[in-house]
């Protein structure tokens, strides 16, 4: 209860939107998670991909906390390029968003973790990289953290809102600038194993780290 009071939503729930769209440009990484930890980040060249997620909200205030559960879709597009011909993925998962934090009159701000599936109508080449070259599985699994901040307050705190045309502002109320990192693995062989040269079965583990920005817009 004490929680319940605490927290409070910007939205009741029936006026909240319900859906958004997320666009993003990513950079795919030959590096581990536990790399990118420390700030050791290998950019794979000529690896760039663009997503497009859409998500429906299927409860707000999860528990009483200040947790939306969201339902999405994704397809993404790996271009084509002198390693890979197109490879499109497809991703069904489910996502958590925190949507309470103690700067939020001055910045709204979501931190969002996500899990599901992915399925790649090829191997990427920066996962084959990231790999080493082991061979891989086209369906693994999908985990995400994502941070967004909304633009109308970005505007505000950056005086952007100065030199923008009257109104635009209010216009990106339910706008949100996102950063996100795409995580694609076997989950240490829970997708399948392989085969390696000396005959011995190996589980596929390891896989695609994504670094991705984007603009999001609920509805």
């Amino acid at each position: 209860i004490e929680l319940q009071h605490y927290f409070h939503p910007a939205f009741p729930e029936e006026a909240a939107p319900r859906w958004f769209v997320r666009t993003e440009y990513a950079w795919s990484s030959s590096s581990t998670i536990s790399e990118i930890v420390t700030g050791d980040v290998d950019i794979v060249s000529d690896s760039n991909v663009f997503c497009l997620t859409v998500g429906r909200y299927l409860k707000r205030d999860l528990f009483g906390w200040p947790l939306d559960l969201s339902l999405n879709g994704t397809v993404c597009l790996h271009p084509s390029n002198s390693n890979q011909d197109d490879i499109y993925e497809l991703r069904p998962w489910i996502q958590l968003h925190w949507t309470s934090f103690p700067w939020d009159p001055w910045l709204r701000t979501k931190v969002s973790l996500g899990e599901g599936l992915s399925y790649a109508s090829d191997i990427p080449y920066a996962e084959s990289v990231r790999r080493d070259f082991r061979p891989s599985k086209r369906l693994l699994n999908y985990a995400e953290l994502m941070v967004a901040i909304n633009l109308a307050d970005l505007c505000h705190l950056t005086r952007l809102s100065r030199i923008l045309p009257d109104g635009t502002p209010r216009m990106l109320e339910d706008a949100w600038l996102t950063a996100a990192l795409h995580h694609r693995s076997g989950g240490n062989g829970l997708f399948g194993s392989y085969t390696d040269e000396t005959g011995k079965k190996r589980p596929v583990s390891g896989g695609l780290n994504v670094f991705s920005l984007g603009v999001m817009a609920e509805f």
